[in-house]
């Protein structure tokens, strides 16, 4: 276990096997239950896409947090200090990018706005997962709080008597806006018309009722701006790893699917639809593609990982496949 995210204080797990840490914990409470395999949800996602479609060479997680995985060609590893611990017939490793801590070294440094900046310092993890912060579900709705505070500032928005002398931090429309939360954006974004009734309704739950209609509009405008931006980067992220797999040429198919899950991308109206317009531009040529809803992926992944797992230890005992030092020091699990 290296670091905690998304608020999670773990510091006593650091530096430790969470396998073992688990099965203990396990043991002492007496159930029979045996860990057969160690994964994050978005190796869950790809496998259990994969199961369904076996172009699935990509698994992405869009929700609290966000993450992606690829398959990787064994000989481009070069991480692999000891190659005799892998299957001898292994040629691909499924590799976790744990995308959401780009940012950290400063090379998206041109994208962050002060908003962003200030998200990042009141987390509980300042200055890493940067670009997780930028994205992900946890922090939209609190984006989108602080640019419409700002605007309240500017008196741009939700204006109402007030007493000049009174601080805007306990103003009521300001302290209304930081209940702003992301499911609270993906119902703005349903709104197609000019009569924002979708964002009047979200308004209303937050105690302003009294919105005017331009009020609702530069909201709704704020809102899909930032969901965009964030769909948009998700875009490019899923294209360097389409590009990785075209130059690779590992896959003999001319099609790869992308298997997402998450309540992020599941439940917004239109972050599919932004990811899907600008991958027709970032996507290698002459590659299709196929982005697939894998519903709990997580789960049903598991799962598949496991009996996976189960069937390669039963495969070992009867001799069908050749050891190696893998399951050799692993060969003591039953």
């Amino acid at each position: 276990f290296l670091t905690p995210s998304k608020g999670w204080v773990l510091s006593d797990l650091i530096g430790q096997d969470v396998v073992q840490v688990l099965q203990r914990i396990i043991y002492q409470k007496q159930l029979k239950v045996k860990i057969t395999a160690l994964i994050n949800d978005t190796v869950g996602t790809l496998m259990a896409c994969a199961y369904h479609e076996n172009t699935c060479r990509v698994g992405v997680i869009l929700g609290t947090g966000t993450n992606a995985c690829y398959f990787e060609d064994i000989n481009k590893i070069h991480t692999i200090s000891d190659r005799a611990v892998l299957p001898t017939e292994a040629t691909e490793m499924i590799i976790n990018t744990e995308w959401g801590a780009l940012g950290e070294g400063g090379c998206l440094d041109m994208l962050i706005t002060n908003f962003d900046r200030e998200i990042d310092r009141i987390s509980n993890n300042p200055g890493i997962h940067i670009f997780e912060k930028l994205i992900s579900g946890m922090y939209m709705g609190r984006l989108a709080a602080e640019v419409l505070a700002s605007l309240i500032n500017q008196g741009i928005i939700l204006k109402t008597q007030r007493d000049h002398k009174q601080s805007y931090r306990y103003y009521g429309p300001f302290h209304a806006l930081y209940m702003l939360q992301t499911s609270h954006i993906s119902e703005i974004e349903l709104d197609t018309g000019h009569t924002f009734a979708n964002t009047r309704n979200v308004l209303k739950k937050l105690g302003l009722d009294y919105a005017t209609n331009t009020d609702c509009a530069i909201i709704s405008y704020t809102c899909r701006l930032i969901s965009r931006r964030a769909a948009m980067l998700t875009a490019a992220a899923i294209a360097v790893l389409m590009k990785r797999l075209h130059e690779n040429k590992q896959v003999a198919m001319k099609k790869i699917c992308i298997g997402i899950d998450g309540s992020l991308y599941r439940f917004h109206p239109r972050f599919n639809m932004v990811i899907q317009r600008h991958l027709k531009i970032l996507a290698p040529v002459l590659l299709n593609y196929e982005l697939r809803i894998s519903a709990d992926g997580s789960g049903i992944g598991a799962a598949i990982c496991a009996i996976t797992a189960n069937d390669a230890r039963q495969a070992l005992r009867k001799g069908e496949i050749q050891k190696s030092s893998f399951y050799q020091q692993h060969n003591k699990i039953p």
